[in-house]
């Protein structure tokens, strides 16, 4: 919403309730709009200011360090800190080191949304820690890293409970036992895995028990998983058996109507009969299996 005011209105800005402002202001979709009314008077600057940090695109080093330079002074400040307000954060610095992430990440307890691109020089001694200074993350995207299984666990330990959304992408250094430490994060609903190779024990066991650890988690909806040479089939839905149907007969889902991956924006008109057996994740709307050795059976979605 573009702001526009008349000026006989402006005249009693200072008048108006504070609630009213933040009504106002919470209405004004551009940054732009934002930075303005951050300027009329010290009220709405007060419940500007919030707005305008509650989401962080950084896409430069030098941009990086003025923040955090920034959020330093802030909270040394008897009032609150910048930081307080920032919620998601998204960081495309490929010269990003273990210090910086912490400098920035103790400065910003209410974030619950992380993305970060490309942050090659991130190791666990950095990353193990990061759980602790944000512990309401619900949504994690990490791209290009080398992080290894400590981090994992770090993540498992103290995220358990409110991570719902995990993406891994080209995160190279990690094994099939990153899903045994992410069977104790029930609150996953969606969780991708992709291009991470996953090489360090490829036995068939190793795998099973991966895909164990998949199905454990009870209130996946979505999950993806594309890497090379992919033995597919422990990962394929299993049916439960009679005593499970039975005690969970109230809470499953009709299995979706599945179409090949080719035709999931123009399906065609007479629908592919399902795989089978159903599968035991009673919400599952999404389902993924890329760059597999059997891209009959793996490269299927649900509708």
């Amino acid at each position: 919403m573009s702001l526009f005011l008349p000026f006989s209105f402006m005249n009693h800005f200072d008048h108006l309730p504070s609630e009213v402002i933040s009504l106002i202001l919470n209405h004004v979709d551009e940054t732009c709009d934002l930075y303005t009314c951050a300027l009329i008077n010290k009220t709405f600057y007060k419940y500007a200011t919030p707005l305008l940090w509650e989401h962080l695109d950084l896409n430069d080093h030098r941009t990086f360090s003025y923040l955090i330079d920034g959020l330093e002074a802030s909270s040394s400040l008897q009032s609150n800190s910048l930081g307080e307000s920032v919620r998601s954060a998204s960081i495309q610095d490929g010269f990003l080191i273990d210090d910086d992430l912490l400098a920035f990440i103790k400065h910003v307890p209410q974030l619950n949304d992380l993305s970060l691109h490309d942050p090659a020089f991130i190791s666990d001694d950095s990353f193990e820690h990061v759980p602790l200074y944000v512990p309401h993350l619900t949504r994690l995207y990490i791209r290009y890293s080398n992080i290894k299984q400590l981090s994992i666990e770090a993540m498992s330990r103290h995220w358990y409970r409110q991570l719902n959304h995990l993406e891994l992408i080209y995160c190279t250094d990690l094994s099939y036992e990153l899903f045994s430490a992410l069977r104790q994060c029930t609150a996953l609903t969606s969780l991708d895995i992709s291009y991470c190779r996953l090489e360090s024990n490829k036995a068939i066991d190793t795998i099973q028990d991966a895909a164990r650890n998949v199905m454990a988690l009870p209130n996946i909806t979505s999950f993806r998983i594309i890497h090379i040479g992919l033995n597919c089939t422990p990962f394929l839905p299993i049916t439960p058996t009679v005593q499970q149907q039975q005690q969970q007969q109230q809470e499953w889902r009709i299995l979706p109507t599945l179409f090949p991956d080719d035709y999931f924006d123009d399906p065609p008109s007479t629908p592919i009969t399902p795989l089978q057996p159903q599968p035991i994740w009673p919400y599952l709307t999404h389902f993924y299996l890329g760059s597999c050795r059997e891209p009959d059976r793996c490269q299927w979605r649900w509708r």
